[in-house]
């Protein structure tokens, strides 16, 4: 099978990368933001136990003004990976997010 090519971030993929996440920025905001800024682990102690690599919003959001991302396809990693971070750590918890939003981030 032929690999799908990575899609490099050039700028005009950038500006789709960056209204992308101001849209998603838009909806988190709808949430009272829990995904702006990273967790606070001094009053979440154990959230690093149970999420490897945390991630936030706001670094994603640094991550592509400072055009760390060389693809696309890395920039959506780091996307899913804050919302996979969240269904990680609340496994069996109260979800802060209901199913039909978790189906709708996934589909990012």
């Amino acid at each position: 099978q032929d690999a799908v090519r990575p899609i490099k971030m050039d700028s005009s993929w950038l500006m789709r990368c960056q209204k992308l996440l101001a849209k998603v920025q838009e909806m988190d905001a709808s949430w009272d933001n829990i995904f702006k800024y990273p967790v606070n682990t001094d009053a979440v102690p154990d959230y690093l136990l149970a999420v490897p690599r945390p991630k936030c919003l706001s670094e994603v959001e640094s991550d592509l003004s400072r055009k760390i991302h060389k693809t696309v396809e890395e920039f959506l990693k780091d996307l899913r990976l804050i919302f996979s971070n969240c269904v990680r750590y609340n496994q069996g918890r109260d979800q802060l997010i209901d199913e039909d939003c978790s189906l709708r981030i996934w589909a990012m």
